[in-house]
């Protein structure tokens, strides 16, 4: 079980000011404490149902739940800090699985529409067809 944690800081949902808080990642979830090594968590956030986009401040990204959205800021402030929480987090996110498959078809059907049109252009009346369901195409894993 891979599992990582760090000192980030959260936008507090009422009060609205950033409080730094320990992150842990663990089982596809997202907990944070108030202080490394304490036992009870302040919150517990599935990450399998999120999914996370950056901000337009830098070093700022946040966590989109179906109840809330999380604005939370690398306290190391690096760009390569901030992208390797984002893909941690996204890592375990469904949304974004789903999001690469759908991007993955497109990318072939792009590539086949223009082998198509190819094909066409030099005579050739054969037109594309997508791979056979049940092979290892991102079209079979989707259905």
């Amino acid at each position: 079980v891979s599992t990582q944690s760090t000192w980030v800081l959260k936008l507090g949902h009422h009060h609205r000011t950033w409080k730094e808080r320990w992150f842990v990642i663990q089982n596809g979830k997202l907990q944070y404490y108030k202080a490394m090594g304490q036992d009870k968590y302040i919150s517990e956030i599935e990450l399998s149902t999120s999914f996370v986009r950056p901000s337009k401040e830098p070093f700022i990204f946040e966590l989109v739940t179906p109840n809330r959205i999380y604005q939370l800021q690398s306290t190391i402030k690096t760009h390569a800090n901030t992208n390797e929480w984002i893909a941690a987090l996204s890592a375990y996110s469904l949304i974004e699985q789903d999001n690469r498959k759908i991007n993955e078809v497109e990318e072939m059907i792009s590539r086949l529409e223009a082998e198509n049109a190819y094909m066409m252009q030099h005579g050739h009346n054969d037109s594309f067809s997508l791979p056979a369901s049940g092979s290892d195409s991102p079209v079979s894993n989707l259905i």
